[in-house]
């Protein structure tokens, strides 16, 4: 895999986890697909397109005070010229002041590029329920 692929998607992944851990919707939406092909599931739910996305993001952050998220062991793989796959292992904490929810499982992102930055176009999120 070309280096500056490489670099860039861990890059992006990055700002992902960055954008979550303070609860930012303006910076979590930059790297997002905002158009109706975007997917998001967690645990067998689907959310479907930018819209619906951007609410439940804005649910989940909205109601924490503290957000932890932890990549691990992550795999980047190219997909045709303008396209990648992510697969790590997360660790996610979100807190509201009063119970945290602690998440730890595997997380899986398609990825396309827009000229120089890289936008998700699906993620899929699951862990086993304790």
């Amino acid at each position: 895999m070309p280096s500056d692929l490489d670099a860039a998607v861990r890059g992006t992944m990055e700002q992902w986890r960055q954008a979550y851990e303070v609860r930012s919707l303006d910076a979590l939406a930059k790297l997002y697909a905002q158009d109706a092909g975007l997917v998001l599931v967690q645990q067998g739910e689907i959310t479907r397109g930018w819209p619906d996305a951007a609410a439940l993001l804005e649910a989940r952050l909205g109601k924490a005070t503290a957000v932890r998220v932890r990549l691990h062991d992550l795999s980047i793989a190219p997909i045709g010229a303008q396209g990648a796959t992510v697969v790590a292992r997360m660790t996610r904490e979100i807190s509201d002041g009063v119970t945290t929810v602690n998440e730890d499982g595997t997380l899986t992102l398609a990825l396309r590029q827009a000229g120089q930055t890289w936008a998700i176009i699906s993620q899929h999120y699951s862990y086993p329920v304790r």
